[in-house]
């Protein structure tokens, strides 16, 4: 009797002890992640990485992106047709990305190859940035040189940190999935934060909007899509897992037609709630989609020219993302689609959607193997790697133990 009698405490004790293992495993699972990307790849790596894609592009990225959308409409008073022509003219610094890779890679600075780009990097973002800032009636020509400077900056910095990625995806393929989630998931956070924040700025520097907050919204999906990929998805085969992202892409697209065509109203859904749902799910189907295309890329590159090969793969990209700017501003020019007229919008969105599934018929180049596996043969690897001893020290630190005990500099 006294068994049956304590069976029912233990009954609620255990289920309470098991949801606490639970939230510690929450909680606990980040931290052991981090401890061992810290050890296979240096401590220093990794907070080369969250600095760069975390607060340059992430953080910074988000403060510009709300910025310059405003500062073009309400400063320098352009159409939209216009403001993609010059949106994609800032990009060109990404598209010419090889030429970045290249001097990262074989001109070395004081004996370095990648510290000194940062620091020309940064450089190149402050002078840029304090020229716009300090001249209210700046000329439109001089605007533009300056933000496109501003992006030249990130690009640099972006190619550098890229190149050790790559470098550490060829000589371990199988952490290479969790360099590039680390590599989001500290876009994301700092996306996320920087639209958070970009609203309050934007309303007490200059124009006021809650443009930025929308931006947040999407900044979570985009984190959500990395975790997901992290922990669910990096396992699953290249060609399989692109070809339902690139499909629920152009899908997700179909979502700003509605909103064009006031659908979203028929259903009782506000156009501010629905423009949230929108940019979330968007977002975190082009973080998705985004993924093993970076694992794949960085497992294609050599070693020794890394930095090269990764921003060549990645111009690609650019350009298309510039291509896309520029025939989309034609595209709202020739249909006549202004700051005030939008009778042709939703003619635009359906052009683009289909567009988005356009390269489903290209994915049978897309290797379908397992994602795990080195993609680049041993032979190649081993050759490199035996040449040059020096190349396989990317990390950021300016010293490190070189295992007898001794400090070695590094000339990451």
């Amino acid at each position: 009797m006294v068994e049956e009698e304590e069976l029912p405490i233990c009954g609620e004790i255990v289920p309470e002890n098991e949801a606490k293992k639970e939230i510690c495993g929450c909680v606990y699972v980040p931290i052991r992640w981090f401890r061992m990307l810290a050890r296979e790849m240096h401590w220093s790596f990794v907070f080369g990485v969250v600095v760069t894609y975390g607060i340059s592009q992430g953080l910074g990225g988000a403060l510009n992106k709300v910025g310059t959308q405003y500062y073009m409409k309400d400063v320098q008073k352009v159409q939209p047709s216009e403001a993609q022509v010059y949106s994609g003219i800032t990009t060109i610094p990404w598209i010419v990305k090889p030429i970045w890779g290249i001097l990262t890679d074989v001109i070395p600075i004081l004996g370095y190859h990648r510290r000194p780009y940062f620091i020309l990097a940064g450089a190149i973002g402050v002078i840029s940035m304090l020229f716009l800032s300090l001249d209210e009636d700046l000329h439109i020509f001089f605007a533009l040189l300056a933000l496109t400077a501003g992006s030249a900056s990130v690009a640099i910095a972006d190619v550098t940190i890229d190149a050790c990625v790559a470098q550490k995806s060829g000589t371990r393929p199988l952490i290479a999935p969790d360099m590039q989630s680390l590599c989001a998931l500290s876009s994301s956070i700092g996306a996320l934060v920087g639209y958070s924040f970009s609203g309050i700025l934007v309303h007490l520097i200059g124009p006021v909007a809650t443009i930025g907050y929308i931006y947040s919204i999407g900044a979570v999906g985009a984190l959500l899509g990395a975790i997901l990929y992290q922990y669910g998805l990096k396992d699953y085969p290249f060609r399989k897992l692109c070809f339902w992202t690139q499909l629920l892409f152009g899908v997700s697209g179909m979502l700003d037609l509605f909103l064009v065509l006031r659908l979203n109203l028929k259903f009782g859904i506000p156009d501010y709630l629905f423009v949230v749902i929108d940019t979330c799910v968007s977002d975190m189907i082009a973080r998705l989609k985004w993924m093993p295309i970076l694992v794949l890329s960085s497992k294609l590159c050599p070693p020794g020219i890394e930095g090269t090969l990764f921003a060549l793969l990645m111009s690609i990209d650019n350009a298309g993302v510039l291509s896309g700017s520029w025939g989309g501003g034609l595209l709202l020019h020739v249909l006549n689609v202004t700051r005030t007229k939008f009778d042709k919008l939703w003619l635009v969105i359906l052009i683009r959607n289909l567009l988005r599934v356009s390269p489903l018929c290209l994915l049978f180049l897309i290797p379908g193997g397992d994602p795990n596996a080195a993609l680049l043969s041993t032979d190649i690897l081993d050759t490199e790697e035996g040449e040059s001893p020096e190349t396989e020290s990317i990390e950021l630190a300016f010293l490190a133990d070189n295992g007898d005990g001794k400090s070695a500099t590094l000339h990451g």
